[in-house]
């Protein structure tokens, strides 16, 4: 699982393993509880958790791992029949619930009702109704303590039911209300192939865990160095051509207004005034490539991101009423106060917002909505989304890829500069936030801003940026 590329096959594995693996499920739900209050409601969630954070969850030194010799006093026999009772119990109890959600934790808390036996047999020797459980998470501590006479979970009715009907099973017989013993005998055999003097996995996980975080870092900083150089590369160009070109521009814009001013031939006139308006246009590429490159230092300030999503709504309720589409907003009502620079911010928005409604073309809806979000990290502070759906055709893969590339337009040449959604990731980048792009069903696209809500010091300090191809689902 861990070599695996594919996100999807890496979850499903797990979750087969897990499902079948009770003191697996187990470490992983107290590993989790050391990072946070987080209390996973189905095993769909455990897999999630420990997919997302394995390569820093299966990290040990030698003083942390189980000795050799206490893995060798184990009782193997007791192993393979807790795990067998865990797992039918799981099975039952999921059987006994009403719908899928509530299945799902119960096969979960199925999973986990002999926590206290498997710490007993081979961790530290702990006693839930004490305040102090130990390496148990707060959530799991408390369903134990809640029953006074046992270390399992007969406190939950769904929980209850399975352990009593397999008990009165005696654990014989070919099925068990519907559960397949089948399973059960597999899971036995599981583990009675695994030798209690074999520490292979002492050894060889942590290793391979710390190579494959080692590789990730080196391909994130190889691909944050190439950012940097390229935006260096970038702001000097930039600098070199405001110089450079800028002032010829200059030169030909003073002398083609000049002429215009005393020119009374139409053709002649209109002819002056293109040249006028290339001028102005080269400057503004200029412009906009030089605060791609080295943009402005954030100015934060306390705001309501709402107030400043119905304001760039707003401002393009005209141009979106002479196309014939409409810009609405849904989603939080209240006040979502967050510190940011309200200029670039909103500019940020507003250049998805017109991207949008030219994708749009005519007689389309664009929907923009302001909503909390949990934050990505459980010890940060919280998050907000802007959500910005459209209803035009679609982004095709192929342009999709280029998107946030400066002077990239998927449209035709000369509608436009290509540094809208450029400047746009910019921003985003410099609040500590991300940009994501999706395909909205059954037609359109959808932008995600997701930004913290308290001021992102190391982001605007820095000025680094995470690479755009690194942002795209």
């Amino acid at each position: 699982m861990l070599v695996l590329d594919t996100r999807g096959v890496q979850l499903r594995r797990l979750r087969q393993l897990l499902a079948e693996d009770p003191p697996l499920a187990l470490w992983t739900v107290c590993r989790a509880g050391r990072e946070s209050a987080w209390q996973p409601r189905s095993l769909e969630d455990v897999a999630t958790w420990l997919a997302d954070h394995v390569s820093q969850a299966l990290q040990w030194t030698s003083l942390d791992a189980v000795s050799p010799d206490r893995v060798r006093r184990a009782v193997p026999v007791r192993w393979r029949e807790l795990a067998a009772d865990s797992v039918a119990v799981a099975h039952l109890a999921a059987h006994q619930a009403s719908d899928a959600p509530q299945a799902a934790e119960a096969y979960l808390l199925g999973m986990l009702h002999n926590t206290v036996a498997w710490l007993h047999s081979c961790g530290p020797r702990i006693s839930p109704r004490k305040s102090d459980a130990g390496c148990l998470p707060g959530w799991l501590a408390g369903l134990l303590r809640e029953k006074s006479r046992s270390a399992g979970l007969e406190s939950v009715p769904a929980v209850a039911r399975g352990i009593a009907l397999w008990r009165a099973a005696g654990r014989r017989g070919r099925r068990v209300g519907p559960v397949d013993l089948g399973v059960v005998s597999r899971v036995r055999r599981r583990w009675q192939l695994r030798s209690p003097g074999d520490d292979a996995a002492t050894w060889f996980l942590p290793r391979l865990t710390d190579s494959l975080r080692r590789l990730a870092d080196l391909e994130e900083r190889f691909h944050q160095t190439l950012e940097t150089e390229k935006l260096a590369a970038m702001g000097e160009l930039a600098y070199g051509a405001s110089h450079e070109i800028n002032n010829p521009l200059a030169n030909v814009s003073t002398r083609a207004q000049a002429m215009l001013a005393q020119e009374s031939d139409p053709e002649k006139r209109r002819m002056l005034a293109t040249i006028c308006a290339q001028a102005f246009r080269a400057h503004e590429m200029i412009a906009d490539l030089m605060l791609f490159a080295r943009p402005p230092a954030l100015e934060y300030q306390t705001l309501d991101l709402v107030r400043l999503v119905e304001d760039v709504i707003s401002e393009l309720h005209d141009d979106a009423r002479a196309q014939g589409s409409h810009v609405v907003r849904e989603g939080e009502e209240a006040e979502v106060l967050a510190d940011v620079d309200a200029t670039q911010l909103g500019m940020a928005v507003r250049a998805v917002c017109v991207n949008a409604l030219e994708a749009l073309v005519a007689e389309g809806e664009v929907t923009v909505r302001v909503d909390r979000i949990a934050a990505p990290d459980p010890t940060a502070d919280a998050w907000a989304r802007i959500t910005i759906c459209d209803t035009a055709p679609g982004i095709p893969p192929a342009v999709r890829r280029h998107l946030f590339d400066p002077f990239f337009s998927g449209r035709e040449a000369g509608r436009g500069l290509g540094m809208g959604l450029a400047k746009c990731w910019r921003a985003v980048t410099l609040h500590g936030g991300r940009i994501e792009v999706a395909d909205r069903k059954p037609r359109g696209t959808v932008f995600r801003i997701e930004l913290p809500l308290r001021r992102a010091h190391a982001a605007s300090e820095s000025a680094q940026a995470v690479p755009a191809s690194a942002l795209e689902r």
